[in-house]
């Protein structure tokens, strides 16, 4: 038969296993309102973050219908008078691009089509220049012939 004092240990150890029990359900049922809590908040979040996505695609969509020439216009205009201000680079590229696509007069070298052709067409006679110049120079007597004329045409 166990004594008193054995009993009373015993009593307190599951006093204190009770408690520790108690504190630690408590603990899990709080971790359980965090955790209902914090997928709440991601659901809002989510939801919010789902809306702006789909107003930043209808925004994108009504932006990219309208004409670049137009857009850059009214960008100049809002910002300020482009004829009084002259300087304003914003105002000289929406000149360029509106001059460039609603006249084609204009070679604009970021939106042109036929950049890429005059630089290869550049380079071709850039590298025939490069290697006819030293060539006349050393090796040819100086004269003013076909060969001189057709290196001071494409230089």
């Amino acid at each position: 038969m166990p004594d008193a004092k054995a009993l009373a240990n015993l009593k307190a150890d599951a006093e204190r296993m009770e408690a520790e029990a108690e504190r630690m359900l408590s603990e899990a049922v709080q971790a359980d309102e965090l955790e209902k809590a914090a997928t709440k908040i991601q659901a809002q979040f989510r939801g919010k973050r789902d809306r702006a996505i789909v107003e930043v695609k209808k925004v994108q969509a009504e932006f990219r219908q309208q004409n670049r020439a137009e857009r850059d216009l009214m960008f100049a205009m809002h910002t300020q008078n482009s004829l009084a201000n002259l300087t304003d680079v914003k105002a000289m590229t929406a000149a360029i691009r509106y001059a460039t696509e609603a006249r084609g007069w204009v070679i604009d070298p970021n939106h042109s089509e036929w950049t890429a052709y005059w630089d290869l067409m550049m380079m071709t006679l850039l590298t025939i220049v490069l290697f006819l110049t030293p060539y006349e120079v050393a090796f040819l007597a100086p004269s003013v012939g076909v060969l001189f004329a057709i290196n001071r045409v494409l230089d």
